[in-house]
C-alpha cells in the first residue's frame, strides 16, 4: 500500500482520501484504520479513507491503515501496513457572513465556502432556529428582510449527508439611526467649510433635512446638502 502524497485535503463531502494498493486487489483483503473517526472503502485497485464529520485538530492525526490477504501464503505476504499524517483544513466562509442584521433592512447573503465541492453542500438558513431558506451554493447572493420577531440568524452548512459542516449565528437587532461623522474642514476664501457623511445601517438613502450649529454672535452657518448612499454635507460658516 502506498502512504497519501499530500497531507491537507478536504475533497467534497465526504471527505475522502485515496489509497492506492498493489499486489492482490483490493476485493480480497481485510483492511482496518488505527483511527476510529475514519472509515475505509474499497474500490477498483485502491481504498478510500473517508469521513462525515469535520475535524478541526491543533496538530496531524497519525494514522495507519493495516491489511491482510487471505491466499495461504507466509503472514509476512499476507500482511502489509502504511502510516501517515493527516493535517485537516476545516471548510470557511469566503467571505464571511455579515457580523449583524436588522429589522425590516434588506440583508444580503452572498458567502461561499472554501474548501468544499460546491455540487456537495448547500447552506441552510435559520431565523431563531426555524428554517426559512436552503441554498445551493449557484443561488447567491440571496436578500431578505428580517421580520420584527427575529433576534439571530444561524447559517448551517451541510454536506449530502446532512452532516453539519459550518455554523454562523448572527444577532438581529433593532435599526440604529443613520451615522453621521465630520471627514474635514478647509477654508474657502473668507468661508469655513465643514464636511460630514451621513451613512444608513442599510445603505439606503440619507436626506439631511435640517441641522443647526452652535455658533458665537455674529457668525451665520448654512447647510448645503446632497442626497445619496452616502450623503455628503457642508455647513458653511460666513463671517
Amino acid at each position: 500500500m502506498e502512504p497519501p502524497t499530500d497531507d491537507k485535503w478536504i475533497v467534497g463531502s465526504p471527505y475522502v482520501k485515496n489509497i492506492y494498493v498493489g499486489g492482490p486487489a483490493p476485493q480480497i483483503v481485510d483492511f482496518s484504520v488505527s483511527d476510529g473517526r475514519f472509515r475505509l472503502v474499497k474500490d477498483i485497485g485502491r481504498i478510500r479513507l473517508e469521513w462525515d464529520d469535520p475535524i478541526v485538530t491543533t496538530g496531524p492525526i497519525s494514522v495507519t491503515v493495516y491489511g491482510r490477504a487471505h491466499r495461504g501464503a507466509e503472514p509476512e505476504l499476507e500482511n502489509a501496513s502504511t502510516s501517515f499524517s493527516v493535517n485537516i483544513t476545516p471548510p470557511r466562509w469566503d467571505p464571511e457572513p455579515q457580523a449583524e442584521a436588522y429589522w425590516d433592512v434588506p440583508f444580503s447573503f452572498a458567502s461561499g465556502v472554501r474548501g468544499l465541492d460546491p455540487n456537495k453542500f448547500t447552506v441552510e438558513i435559520r431565523a431563531n432556529g426555524n428554517p426559512i431558506k436552503t441554498l445551493s451554493a449557484v443561488e447567491y447572493p440571496f436578500i431578505f428582510k428580517p421580520e420584527r420577531t427575529w433576534t439571530n440568524l444561524t447559517f448551517r452548512v451541510l454536506s449530502i449527508a446532512n452532516t453539519e459542516m459550518l455554523r454562523k449565528e448572527i444577532p438581529v437587532k433593532k435599526p440604529i439611526p443613520p451615522q453621521i461623522r465630520m471627514v474635514g474642514s478647509t477654508w474657502q476664501g473668507s468661508d469655513y467649510l465643514i464636511k460630514f457623511t451621513s451613512v444608513d445601517v442599510g445603505n439606503g438613502d440619507v436626506v439631511v433635512e435640517n441641522a443647526s450649529v452652535v455658533q458665537p454672535e455674529g457668525i451665520t452657518a448654512r447647510l448645503d446638502t446632497r442626497r445619496g448612499r452616502r450623503s455628503h454635507s457642508l455647513f458653511r460658516i460666513y463671517n
